[in-house]
């Protein structure tokens, strides 16, 4: 069926025909087809309509006249049309085009579907029901949060780093509160609500927030379960938290919009600021201000068309009176987490790693992280506390926390093995120093070995048992270990004994005079 003309243009033709003008005249003045002025003016011969003191037919009348001038075409038949009881059970399946096509061409026997060929006739016979939404009556004092990515820019020591934005938007006014952020963690968000509640001079009744990991634990339909630092804030504050339903963000449309309203108007605007102060990438020092001059000079002015062509600012002086009053006492943000002591007896919190007492590893630890303060207790019972590092990858350790012998053997550096080698004695010193010496073998185990051995041994016997090493020439850990276990070093130096006291003998005539005797 060729185009139909809707029923207002074919009712103004109508109107026109009948004052006697001419096609080309309302070809010209309404760029409607010449064919189609031609067929509406035979069938208003035909039906009368332009006989002058008769009342004009209605425009449904119209239309339905008009469309009963094309006769209907039979359909041809489709090479789909065989199958089309199992494509509407594939598609009912939830199997993809790619799928069904790939069917459809093995029975054929060959690529004769097109994947386009497929789409259209399964949009045609099998169209996809779009889903019933209620939209909720326009509602005070509910504020919506969400957070938007704004690509890398400079920070002031020059690096480029990751920057997003959260919007806080109220849903009856459409006032937002928008600031930058370099992370989305739980303080960075806090923080930010805390600015965003400081901007409006007043808290929301109901906060609608996704379900991110700083402030839903674990989502769920029915039962959310929300993170102990977030639920205390929300009970500080005194509004009533309400997570969106899981995967549907457009539960919260509005911030949703706000998000892309900064995308799409605010961004480009703070690029050509910056091109104009010869930045070619924007500073994130300056991402704030622009916000701040941006909410008060473009977004506030905003006029609503919704609600009788009012501005964002008359609108939120409306709502004011709906929301609550800021709290005298500040919110002082207190992060827990739940982690277990590791095998090197740290836990881990916000990319650092603190120590606890090594009898504690492999046992479920409780944190408790302030801002200048990270609390681990066990079972109910402080084990540890360290100064909080806001660094990346840092290691805090307390040397009491872990076994007294492993950390002395650790800390045994270079200088501390030659220190207690000298302490000994000359010959233990001359021993160390040999085997440090080595330049092929890395030797510093065995030279903390000797030095050790003052633990179970005196360092008169350590002093005589690398004396005596040294005058076989066996200067090696184990040695100088055998001799003091078996209690060696008092026995006589001998050159025909060996470091155990072995007595060898030489014979007094060698091997070549055996050899001549036989000739």
């Amino acid at each position: 069926m060729a185009r139909i003309t809707d029923m207002v243009q074919l009712s103004e033709i109508l109107r026109r025909l009948r004052k006697n003008d001419g096609t080309n005249s309302i070809n010209r003045e309404l760029g409607t087809h010449k064919q189609v002025i031609k067929r509406l003016k035979d069938l208003a011969v035909e039906k009368g309509w332009l006989e002058q003191g008769t009342p004009l037919p209605d425009e449904r009348e119209i239309l339905d006249q008009y469309r009963a001038l094309f006769a209907r075409q039979e359909r041809r038949a489709h090479p789909l049309d065989a199958y089309q009881d199992e494509i509407k059970a594939w598609r009912d399946d939830g199997e993809s085009f790619v799928v069904i096509r790939y069917k459809l061409n093995e029975r054929l026997g060959g690529d004769i579907i097109k994947d386009t060929a497929l789409r259209e006739y399964c949009r045609k016979h099998f169209p996809r029901k779009l889903p019933v939404v209620m939209r909720r009556a326009m509602e005070h004092g509910v504020a919506e949060l969400d957070f938007g990515y704004l690509g890398k820019t400079r920070d002031e020591t020059g690096k480029l780093r990751k920057t997003w934005f959260v919007s806080v938007r109220f849903r009856g006014s459409r006032h937002a509160y928008r600031e930058k952020l370099f992370r989305t963690d739980m303080r960075s968000c806090l923080r930010a609500l805390e600015n965003a509640f400081k901007y409006f001079g007043a808290v929301p009744r109901v906060l609608v927030i996704d379900n991110f990991k700083a402030a839903v634990a674990k989502a769920h339909l029915y039962d959310p379960t929300i993170t102990k630092t977030f639920y205390e804030f929300a009970k500080h504050m005194g509004f009533l938290l309400s997570p969106c339903k899981p995967y549907t963000p457009r539960h919260k449309g509005g911030v949703e919009s706000d998000v892309k309203y900064v995308k799409m108007n605010f961004l480009p605007l703070l690029r050509d600021h910056e091109r104009q102060r010869g930045h070619e990438t924007i500073r994130s020092c300056a991402i704030n201000e622009r916000f701040n001059e941006w909410n008060r000079d473009v977004a506030m002015k905003r006029r609503i068309r919704e609600a009788d062509n009012r501005t964002v600012e008359e609108l939120f002086a409306e709502e004011f009176e709906h929301l609550l009053p800021l709290p005298e006492i500040p919110f002082r943000i207190i992060e827990f987490a739940t982690v277990t002591v590791r095998p090197d007896w740290h836990v881990q919190f916000a990319t650092n790693h603190y120590s606890v007492p090594y009898q504690y590893r492999g046992k479920e630890a409780e944190i408790r992280a302030t801002d200048d303060r990270i609390e681990v207790s066990i079972g109910h019972e402080l084990v540890a506390w360290h100064v909080r590092s806001y660094q990346r990858g840092k290691r805090i350790t307390v040397k009491e926390h872990g076994p007294a012998a492993s950390i002395a053997y650790l800390e045994a550096n270079r200088e501390f093995i030659l220190k207690k080698a000298q302490a000994i004695g000359p010959k233990a010193f001359e021993v160390v120093t040999a085997l440090l010496g080595d330049t092929v073998i890395d030797r510093t185990r065995g030279a903390r070995g000797i030095v050790f051995l003052t633990t179970k041994y005196p360092s008169s016997r350590i002093e005589k048992a690398c004396e005596r090493a040294l005058f076989f020439g066996i200067p090696q850990y184990h040695n100088v270990k055998h001799i003091l276990e078996r209690n060696l070093e008092n026995e006589p130096l001998d050159q025909h004994a060996d470091a155990t006291g072995q007595m060898h003998f030489n014979y007094a005539r060698d091997q070549r005079t055996y050899n001549q005797s036989r000739r």
